[in-house]
């Protein structure tokens, strides 16, 4: 072998040698992590390879969902408390996700629990019982921690101006509308009444039946959705911050990304007529007002048979209340995503301290500092 080449032959393996240390330094920070959003009616999990040191999203592996109706079963006891029913279904659901996750080789495991929770006498209770028997570090959070988890699970997923993005979750039990100022302060705008809420408000003043013994308010009069739609644009109105409302008309080019079932699921499968594709290209990746408007004057009337589905008794006032918000709020196009709290919980990571005992009855609207970055 002659000298010239035995230098390039020592060179190269040097570079070789590099490259596979620095590859192992990389993937010392890649984790694979398994996110459980435990909502106020459904059950979503996501398992992902993270980089923790950059705190992005490297891989989604697996996504799963489940429905759950731990806000119906609080709001239909009139002691506020969880059925054992469907306690135990979130316990078995809960199971299933991590032993799925565990099969894909999840090694850290997080889960959060929305406002609802709180608002359940054995909220708590529930959550310890959670941490016993599936054996995963899980937590009630604060309404203005999930509006920061979702705007967190959508940067994950749009490279969007953090002040240009205004991120829009609509639960079973609660809404945020959350945005950063120029500054980095986060600033999000909190609602109560949301998709189960709103529902229960149509049946008990508006219908005035008992949402007790009565659980869907369809099908729906033209009278009925004309007065739902005027309470969804008053709540829209005196929920939503001043600070918010100027934040979306004074920058223009504001993207609105709607986050969770409701946007990704009952509203933008009702307003094409059959379920949305996000991956084929054929597909719209946003609704209008004016389709929401349209959607809503084509199923009104409709019967949950004739709607179909476990969601049927809440698809046409997920219609009226996103329509009423975007009217009142002048958002004149939503891009729906497939994205929930997970997606920002898998980059944060495990919350360590149970914020049940600390969640106000109230906090229409808020600024806050932003965090330092997850590490």
């Amino acid at each position: 072998m002659s000298k010239q080449l035995r230098i390039f032959s020592a060179v190269l393996l040097l570079m070789l040698l590099g490259y596979g240390a620095y590859i192992v330094i990389q993937n010392r920070h890649i984790v694979r992590r398994a996110a459980l959003d435990i909502g106020s009616g459904s059950i979503k999990c996501k398992v992902a390879d993270v980089d923790t040191q950059k705190g992005k999203i490297v891989r989604i592996v697996e996504q799963m969902w489940r429905k759950a109706d731990f806000k119906e079963s609080i709001a239909r006891n009139p002691l506020r408390r969880i059925s054992p029913s469907v306690a135990d279904d979130g316990i078995q659901i809960l199971k299933d996700f991590v032993a799925k996750s565990r099969k894909l080789r999840a090694k850290e495991f997080a889960a959060v629990g929305t406002q609802a929770f709180a608002e359940a006498t054995n909220g708590e209770e529930y959550f310890h019982h959670i941490r016993k028997a599936v054996g995963i570090p899980a937590v009630i959070i604060t309404q203005s921690q999930q509006a920061r988890l979702g705007y967190e699970a959508a940067r994950q997923h749009y490279d969007i101006p953090e002040h240009s993005m205004v991120v829009w979750d609509i639960g079973a039990a609660t809404v945020q509308l959350t945005s950063k100022t120029r500054n980095g302060t986060y600033l999000y705008s909190l609602g109560e009444e949301a998709s189960v809420g709103f529902k229960n408000y149509v049946i008990r003043e508006i219908q005035h039946l008992d949402p007790n013994q009565i659980t869907s308010p369809n099908p729906m009069s033209p009278s009925d959705t004309t007065k739902a739609l005027e309470h969804a644009r008053f709540l829209a109105d005196s929920t939503t911050s001043k600070a918010m409302k100027e934040h979306i008309h004074h920058h223009g080019g504001v993207t609105v990304v709607g986050i969770g079932p409701v946007h990704a699921i009952s509203v933008m499968n009702q307003v094409l007529g059959k379920k949305w594709k996000p991956e084929t290209a054929s597909f719209p990746d946003r609704y209008t007002v004016e389709q929401v408007r349209e959607a809503l004057g084509r199923r009104t009337g409709m019967t949950d048979s004739a709607i179909g589905g476990d969601f049927a008794n809440v698809q046409i006032t997920n219609l009226i209340l996103t329509l009423g918000y975007m009217e009142a709020l002048g958002i004149r196009a939503v891009l729906p995503a497939r994205i929930n709290m997970a997606d920002g919980l898998l980059v944060t990571g495990e919350i360590k301290e149970d914020q049940s005992k600390r969640i106000p009855s109230r906090s229409p609207a808020e600024t806050a500092p932003a965090p330092s970055p997850a590490q």
